[in-house]
């Protein structure tokens, strides 16, 4: 039988009775490649100690970007079912996501409340080098008058 279940969700251990973590066993692996281990789900006064085999997989880099992206744009909350509107909803979400990453990371930095920010100074310099010479106060882009 094979059974999803949460990194967290079970008490796990070795077949000598000491804790075992999914995450520290899957951070072992090289990346994209699966891992089995046989461990043991901790009994109670009520269900034996029951002996399982557990199979994972370390995500890739890119594999954990894009889980990352699906859950903060909400793609699992799809709204259309029809193949071509599907297809239109995703290509939005996709568009929005690629939008907002390059205001985040190669846009000015402003506070829409009109108060001061504190800048990121090491990004700037890499995206706008002329930015911040000869400012003579805080704000960046403001040039001293000769």
């Amino acid at each position: 039988m094979i059974v999803r279940f949460g990194w967290n969700a079970l008490r796990l251990q070795d077949l000598d009775d000491t804790p075992w973590s999914v995450l520290d066993a899957v951070c072992t692996l090289p990346d994209a490649t699966p891992g089995g281990w046989v461990v043991q789900i901790l009994g109670t006064k009520d269900h034996p100690t029951l002996r399982v085999r557990i199979v994972a997989m370390r995500k890739s880099a890119a594999a954990t970007a894009f889980k990352r992206l699906k859950n903060l744009i909400h793609i699992d909350e799809l709204r259309a079912f029809d193949p071509d509107l599907a297809q239109t909803y995703l290509l939005a979400k996709l568009l929005g996501a690629v939008l907002v990453d390059a205001l985040r990371t190669h846009g000015p930095d402003f506070s829409p409340y009109g108060f001061p920010v504190q800048t990121d100074i090491q990004r700037r310099l890499a995206y706008f080098p002329n930015d911040l010479a000869g400012s003579s106060d805080n704000r960046p882009g403001l040039r001293q008058s000769e």
